[in-house]
């Protein structure tokens, strides 16, 4: 289990690398306020957020301040909706770059500690997913790290979706009041 926490804090660090590399460069400053130029994309906006929210996979992408500006832009329901296949497809996509990379993401064990790890993440897996949604950095690590418990694609993107589903209602009941004026 200790071989597998190591391999989530080593992807973490990673990938808060990768944040700190793209904030030292600017990368997020063209983002600006999504709210402003999204709704200057018309019927491109809906694509392009969900693009958005898929490569926040792999780039320091504000999804919280982009789900809020679904909420804006589309209202509510919309928005959430939006955002609810934004963040599971970008789940997903994880699943399929871990799943795609095994070795890059195969941690060494013994036999006797596989099983005893394999046996914690069949119970823990799903919770791990769900939980981890709103958390960046630790939601994309555990999300490039699902495609190693035992779970198809289809669990795995229903709990991302049970995840997901109260911080897309968030954050779009944000935008939506926001945009109103309430």
């Amino acid at each position: 289990m200790r071989a597998y926490l190591f391999a989530l804090l080593k992807l973490s660090a990673l990938l808060l690398a990768v944040f700190a590399l793209a904030v030292a460069v600017g990368f997020e400053a063209w983002l600006g306020d999504p709210q402003q130029w999204l709704a200057g994309l018309g019927p491109w906006a809906a694509v392009v957020s969900v693009a958005l929210l898929w490569a926040d996979v792999v780039l320091p992408i504000p999804s919280s301040l982009l789900m809020v500006a679904n909420g804006a832009c589309f209202g509510l329901v919309a928005g959430a909706s939006l955002s609810l296949i934004g963040g599971v497809g970008a789940t997903l996509i994880a699943w399929w770059i871990g799943n795609s990379s095994q070795n890059l993401f195969k941690v060494e064990m013994n036999t006797e500690e596989r099983l005893k790890t394999e046996k914690y993440l069949t119970k823990w897996g799903a919770f791990a997913i769900t939980i981890s949604r709103p958390i960046p950095i630790l939601a994309e690590s555990v999300a490039l790290l699902s495609s190693t418990l035992p779970m198809t694609p289809l669990s795995i993107g229903l709990y991302a979706a049970l995840g997901h589903l109260i911080p897309c209602v968030l954050y779009a009941e944000m935008g939506a009041r926001f945009m109103s004026g309430r």
